[in-house]
């Protein structure tokens, strides 16, 4: 049975395509989608974060009600919060060697599960917000944490935290190149983007071009890591220097709160913002599209992409068939249970 809370928020699922014909493909546009309602209630949803392995196994992360798992693609979901003491979850991470291994950032430091989110422990940081997570790809018990104090880093699946060079504070999101994993990027509240080349040692701020400093999204392309995309309350910048300096991307998308690369095509991005709800790219971010049919409430904190695609001919069928999940805060703000 599908578990319910008191809170106000739902999590919103849909397709980004129906099933396409290998035979008679539809053309990939703008706009083809629709999205629908299907829970879970517990609070403002800030996170989401799909088992690499197992994309029926979802993981989402609330404002006031903690979190929450579905093992049947969202068809029902449990609340799954023994040992979470701390109910606001930020920033949700897997190990994608081990995808039962999970890291959730709260109000009050990181906990750890290893057991698919049945029991959580308290894992480092406790008096920090941490608002962003991100582990290396190569060696994930490496991994770093962004709160309200810096950017920290753990080299042992989290057992223990130390803080990395002086630069960033107030770190909304981070991005780790994956053909270089020391080198980083960090958003930040109001300072732009800093970036790390020696895993977090030092950091400089790389904001040439970036005219809107409050960076809540980070994004780098698989196939090209020196091109990334930031999410800024002023839209979508673009720098294919490795952040050396930014360009803005096409009009649409303001107040940014979530930016995705779609797996198997470089080209298309999707964005979540606040007030304007879902936008998609299929060209690099020269033109932007809202894809919001069905979306009964346009403020959208999380977005995540089904990783495993569909078997199609092309990768332009592939990106539209893949599986988009997001959450939209809707009603009023979450009270204690």
């Amino acid at each position: 049975m599908q578990q319910r809370s008191k809170f106000s928020n739902r999590l919103l699922i849909g397709l980004l395509a129906l099933l396409i014909s290998l035979s008679q493909p539809i053309p990939v546009s703008a706009g083809f989608n629709a999205w629908g309602s299907i829970g879970p209630e517990g609070g403002w949803i800030y996170a989401l974060a799909i088992d690499p392995t197992n994309p029926n196994t979802v993981y989402a992360g609330t404002y006031g009600g903690g979190m929450f798992k579905s093992t049947d693609g969202g068809a029902t979901w449990s609340p799954v919060n023994n040992g979470l003491t701390n109910k606001s979850v930020w920033a949700l991470a897997i190990d994608p060697s081990t995808p039962t291994t999970l890291y959730a950032g709260t109000w009050n430091g990181v906990f750890k599960s290893i057991n698919g989110g049945t029991t959580w422990s308290a894992n480092g940081l406790t008096g920090n917000g941490v608002f962003a997570l991100a582990i290396d790809p190569s060696t994930p018990t490496t991994l770093y944490a962004g709160t309200n104090g810096g950017v920290f880093k753990s080299i042992n699946g989290g057992t223990t935290w130390s803080a990395t060079g002086t630069g960033p504070t107030n770190v909304l999101a981070l991005a780790i190149d994956p053909s270089m994993p020391t080198t980083l990027y960090a958003g930040t509240n109001s300072n732009g983007v800093y970036k790390s080349t020696d895993g977090g040692a030092s950091w400089s701020a790389v904001t040439s071009g970036l005219i809107y400093l409050s960076v809540r999204a980070l994004a780098i392309d698989p196939t090209a890591p020196n091109t990334l995309y930031a999410g800024t309350n002023g839209g979508v910048f673009k720098s294919a220097d490795g952040g050396a300096s930014w360009n803005p991307t096409g009009a649409g998308p303001t107040s940014v709160r979530t930016l995705t690369i779609a797996p198997t095509a470089s080209n298309t991005l999707y964005t979540a913002t606040e007030g304007g709800g879902v936008f998609k790219s299929t060209d690099y971010g020269a033109t932007w599209s809202a894809i919001n049919t069905g979306l009964t409430n346009k403020s959208v904190r999380a977005l995540a992409i089904d990783p495993t695609p569909p078997t199609r001919s092309t990768p332009e069928q592939t990106a539209v068939c893949s599986r988009a999940r997001t959450a939209a805060r809707t009603g009023a703000r979450p009270t204690a249970v």
